[in-house]
């Protein structure tokens, strides 16, 4: 559905009328118009439709409210209106599940037939899966209302881009302004894509024309609206397992529908309809493109009543536009009364159309040409040959249209170039627009090379400019660059005139825009060239078109210059690296077109794969097709597989290339070349990144090593990814295939294998130490660093600045701590040497002392026999105080199991244990004590003994209460006794 504004989203009126006779139909058209319209439609169509005044039963329908802006149909946000006819509304939503925009078309006028039709475009749509066919997403109600959520496309239709161009004081019978039949077929062929696929899944469109044809924002055509279409099943199952019987295109024989001005002679009849309908619609629209007005023009009633006269021919496009030639007899074939004079299908009428379309056209070689264009960068004549970018060149054309300038942006090494030079304009030139092209690239002098451009032939100078120095040359030049410094509108002024005079069109390519930047030129003259491309994309309806090819990795760069940025990005285009289908097409495209085959299907998946995960995909592509069609089959015109394994695949392809390439190096820069390869190999063999700062570091001149690495990569065996600035480049090796299968840097790599690991350590320390601010405490130390001494002393290789100079240190370091070392062991063999030295006079004095120290020693042996005594004297007097302590635990135990039988006593008997354990646990403490005092030990026996004495008084008790509680009890039950007799 159209992203457009609401006159854009709708569509015309569709007549559904009943089982009526021809003339009866027709003769109501002068009284109202058709009540059922196709759910979108907005306002009618400019050529007078009417239909029958009094609807069939089965279109008599139920009004329903729609929703608003605002509200929820499920997980679809409604987030406004997109257009509004008599049977529902189209909204623009947005789905919260899945996170896209869409367009939701809700049916609020219900009947038995608008259900039935809706559901039939449900079901077409669903079936016809085709890129240039609207994708439907869902079929669901809501609220009693079905609703279909389908793919929302941002645009406009064909019928608002032919109002576009019509002209403001044309007529009503003028459609548009004419189109070159280049832009038609162009534009047409892809409609009729849509129908093949269409036809093929056995559905008729019938309601074809410029209001169901969209034109997105990036270029591509889509047919839209299967509301009315006919599937040509005998049954198809709708709605449940109810079955529309006969026809399922919801019309009964004899009944009419569709768009007046597009219908068929047969749809008028409502008979035998079928994909030559469609075709018929073809035919008028193609009328109505080169022409600017359709074949009955103005389409009045009585012009349309004409239709299905089969006696009366249409009017011939050959009798009004001769030179248009075999597309004028394509048209008229299409617009043939008798559907059997007619092309029976879209897919007919699509094999004639293709020849036609611009630029594709047969490859004509002579004997050494190839279709393929290697590692060179295509340019303009290699249009032929440029192949698997079609819906990016279409979109780039489709905005040039609307746009004044746009800015292509893509990775180095995507193409853009080549999809300029070699897409757009050509495209633009085959268009019969009247289309030239000035192709420039900023360089060093950006400011000199705009004003070489008043040397071409289409730009018109005043009076003024020519008189800046009248003998031209350098100094005209220079004069110029002032004057457009000054004026920076002028050149655009001039290039206008120029195109004006001649009644053309001009498109300015500014290759390689990031130059402006990386090639050191100043902030003033980046600002005037600015300004100048400013003024010359300054106006939509101007003749001038300004194209630009940037790195996207520089866009941050525009941020300085705000004004220019805000013009660049509304025309910005982000260019993706090419696909497999597109890499696909760029393979057999040129090998078709020059009629030759490829042997093996398995052969083109073998080097599509191989291609998978290289960066610069393109020129690797073309180089291997390009050695394949050298060694191909002539006889047999036949690519073979023997060819490619002897080329060895697309690895061996740029083996043998990359061979080439060192082979035309110098020495010294082969030298450097092999440098800069090992340095982005990995000690696994895999492909390391360097920044082109990091390589320049590389022993060796660096402007030198920088013209290196430019030559890998112009020989596409490196890719560079350009960073904000130029050290900060990054740069890698462009396929994994040169390892494993270069042979010369594969001997290098196994040359350098022993030192390899411990290289890359290096320059991982090293570039730690730098970082660092190199800080000693990131030198390698011990066994690493004598590592390090053994690497130095075998490497006959050079290293690079920051590496040696790391190593230099760790060594310098490592002899540093090792004279410490020595330092440290020659003062430790002085002290001793004094010790000796100390020693010996010492000896003398010892000899001396050592009489008293013999009788201080007999001294020493006599106390220790009398602490001896004592101490054993002080252990019996400690064991002596175990035993006591062990009879006091006896005689604890037993006072306890005596308090156990004496209930009465127990509180006192326990008070009294209670002290007795503390006088057991004092006991310890004396015992523990006992190696200091033995009075101590003698008070704690006395203390036992005291509290055994307690203790055994505290049970007599207990023993007498409870013999005098017996006898008490005894006397009492003596006395109850007697009582008891």
């Amino acid at each position: 559905m159209s992203g457009s504004s609401p006159e854009d989203a709708g569509y015309a009126i569709t007549v559904i009328a009943g089982a009526a006779p021809p003339a009866a139909a027709l003769s109501g058209m002068e009284t109202a118009r058709a009540d059922g319209v196709v759910a979108g439609a907005r306002e009618p169509q400019r050529h007078g439709m009417t239909a029958p005044a009094e609807p069939p039963p089965s279109l008599l329908a139920q009004a329903r409210s729609a929703p608003s802006a605002g509200a929820r149909i499920g997980h679809y946000e409604l987030l406004r209106e997109l257009g509004r006819g008599g049977m529902g509304v189209v909204f623009l939503a947005r789905d919260t599940r899945l996170a896209r925009l869409v367009a939701i078309k809700l049916l609020t006028m219900l009947s038995s037939a608008g259900v039935q039709r809706f559901l039939v475009e449900a079901q077409a749509t669903a079936r016809c899966k085709h890129e240039h066919i609207v994708t439907i997403h869902e079929v669901n109600e809501h609220d009693g209302s079905p609703y279909m959520v389908l793919e929302y496309i941002e645009g406009q239709s064909l019928r608002a881009w032919m109002n576009q161009r019509r002209p403001a004081d044309a007529g009503e019978a003028v459609s548009t302004a004419p189109v070159p039949p280049g832009l038609a077929v162009d534009m047409v062929v892809p409609i009729v894509r849509a129908l093949a696929s269409a036809h093929a899944s056995g559905i008729v469109h019938r309601d074809l024309k410029p209001e169901n044809v969209m034109l997105d924002a990036a270029g591509a055509i889509k047919v839209v609206d299967f509301g009315i279409a006919k599937l040509l099943e005998e049954e198809v199952i709708l709605s449940g397992d109810r079955a529309v019987a006969g026809d399922t295109g919801l019309t009964r024989d004899g009944a009419i529908i569709g768009t007046l001005a597009y219908m068929s002679p047969e749809q008028w009849r409502g008979i035998d309809i079928g994909p030559w309908s469609d075709v018929w619609a073809v035919g008028i629209m193609l009328h109505e493109l080169l022409l600017g007005a359709h074949p009955l023009a103005p389409c009045g009633r009585m012009d349309l009543l004409a239709v299905p006269a089969l006696d009366e021919p249409m009017p011939t496009v050959g009798a009004r536009r001769p030179e248009i030639g075999a597309l004028g007899a394509i048209i008229d074939r299409c617009l043939r009364k008798r559907k059997s004079e007619r092309f029976a299908s879209a897919q007919e009428l699509l094999v004639e159309l293709l020849p036609l379309l611009p630029g594709r056209r047969e490859i004509l070689l002579g004997a050494d040409e190839s279709p393929f264009a290697g590692l060179s960068s295509f340019q303009e004549a290699d249009a032929d040959r440029f192949f698997g970018r079609a819906q990016d060149l279409a979109g780039v054309v489709a905005r040039l249209r609307s746009q004044p300038l746009l800015a292509i942006a893509g990775a180095s090494g995507v193409g853009k170039s080549s999809l300029v030079r070699a897409g757009v304009i050509p495209a633009l030139k085959r268009s019969g627009e009247g289309w030239e092209a000035l192709v420039v690239r900023p360089g060093r002098e950006p400011m000199a090379v705009l004003a070489d451009l008043f040397d071409h032939p289409g730009v018109t100078l005043n009076t003024d400019v020519r008189a800046l120095s009248p003998q031209g040359g350098a100094a005209m030049r220079g004069a110029l660059i002032q004057r457009l410094r000054a004026e920076p509108g002028l050149l655009g002024a001039a290039l206008r005139g120029g195109a004006g005079r001649a009644q053309k069109r001009l498109v300015l390519f500014i290759d390689q825009f990031e130059e402006l930047f990386t090639l050191g030129a100043p902030a003033v003259e980046r600002e005037a060239f600015l300004a100048c491309l400013a003024g010359i994309a300054d106006d939509a309806s101007s003749p001038l078109r300004v194209v630009l090819s940037v790195r996207s990795d520089f866009l941050e760069r525009m941020a300085e210059h705000e004004h220019f940025m805000a013009i660049m990005t509304r025309g910005l285009v982000f260019l993706r690296p090419m696909g497999r289908e597109g890499l696909r097409e760029a393979l057999m495209s040129p090998v078709e077109a020059a009629r030759h085959e490829i042997e093996d299907a398995a052969m083109i998946e073998g080097i599509l794969d191989a291609l998978q995960t290289t960066r610069g995909a393109l020129p690797l592509l073309q180089f291997t097709a390009a050695r394949l069609w050298e060694m191909r089959d002539r006889g047999r015109k036949l690519l073979t597989r023997a060819s490619y394994e002897a080329l060895g695949g697309v690895a061996g392809a740029l083996a043998s290339h990359a061979d080439t390439v060192l082979a035309g190096m110098s020495g010294h820069r082969a030298k450097l070349a092999r440098a800069v390869l090992e340095r982005l190999v990995t000690p696994e063999r895999t492909r390391a990144v360097a920044s082109l700062g990091e390589l320049c570091e590389l022993p060796g001149d660096r402007g030198e090593i920088e013209r290196v690495v430019e030559l890998l990569a112009e020989a596409r065996l490196l890719a560079i990814e350009t960073g904000s600035d130029r050290a900060g480049s990054t740069v890698e090796i462009v396929h994994e295939s040169l390892i494993e299968r270069w042979p010369t840097l594969r001997r290098w790599l196994d040359e350098n294998q022993e030192d390899a690991a411990f290289l890359d350590r290096l320059r991982a320390a090293a570039r730690l130490w730098d970082a660092s601010g190199r800080a000693a405490d990131t030198l390698w130390r011990g066994k690493v660093a004598e590592e390090a001494r053994g690497f130095r002393e075998r490497y006959r290789g050079e290293l690079p600045e920051r590496e040696r100079l790391y190593l230099e240190e760790v060594l310098r370091f490592a002899d540093q701590q090792q004279r410490g070392r020595r330092r440290l062991v020659s003062g430790i063999i002085a002290a001793l040497s004094l010790l000796v030295v100390a020693a010996g006079a010492g000896i003398v004095k010892l000899t001396r002392q050592n009489t008293v120290i013999t009788e201080q020693l007999e001294e020493i042996r006599r106390t220790e026999d009398t602490l001896k005594k004592a101490l054993a004297s002080e252990e019996a007097q400690r064991s002596a105080a175990e035993r006591a302590q062990q009879e006091s635990e006896a005689q604890r135990r037993r006072a306890e199991k005596m308090q156990r039988e004496a209930e009465e006593a127990r509180v006192r008997a326990e008070a009294e244990a209670g002290r007795a354990r503390v006088a057991a646990g004092e006991a310890r403490t004396a015992r523990d004590t006992a190696q200091r005092s033995e009075a101590e030990v003698r008070d704690a026996q006395v203390k036992a003994t005291e509290e055994e004495r307690k203790a055994r008084e505290a049970a007599e008790t207990a023993l007498r209460s409870k013999r005098e509680q017996e006898q008490l009890i005894e006397r009492t039950a003596g006395k109850i006794k007697p009582t008891l007799k």
